[in-house]
């Protein structure tokens, strides 16, 4: 039975589980980051079918789009440094929960702007 002398935690109190978010948004995002990298790092090789002129029209948008996404991953990489720098008290466990929430899918939102910055060829 539990003690009811015992004095409720306060929103201030020590969380000893503040680490578990962000570690469960570590472990997403790292495998999410390596696959879609590869896939980003192949994107070259996807406009080399077509005539000359989509073949130059892909390789031209596919440069600026590679660098938008390896650069864009400063702001995963943001979120979670800032997931796990938060004062590891009770009243900060719903921010340390979004912004590790975050971090996956601002992977995938960087993945979907790159996909969206290349202009593919059209496969036929």
């Amino acid at each position: 039975m539990p003690d009811s002398t015992a004095p409720a935690p306060t929103p201030d109190a020590y969380d000893q589980r503040a680490w578990i978010f962000p570690l469960l948004s570590l472990l997403v995002t790292l495998p999410l980051v390596y696959v879609l990298s590869i896939g980003v790092g192949f994107a070259g090789m996807s406009c080399d079918t077509g005539s000359s002129a989509e073949i130059s029209r892909c390789n031209a948008s596919a440069a600026p789009a590679i660098k938008v996404y390896f650069w864009g991953l400063l702001i995963p990489l943001a979120l979670l440094v800032a997931s796990w720098t938060l004062p590891r008290r009770r009243s900060q466990r719903l921010r340390r929960g979004v912004l590790s929430l975050l971090v996956p899918f601002a992977v995938l939102f960087l993945y979907a702007v790159f996909h969206a910055m290349v202009d593919w060829p059209p496969t036929t």
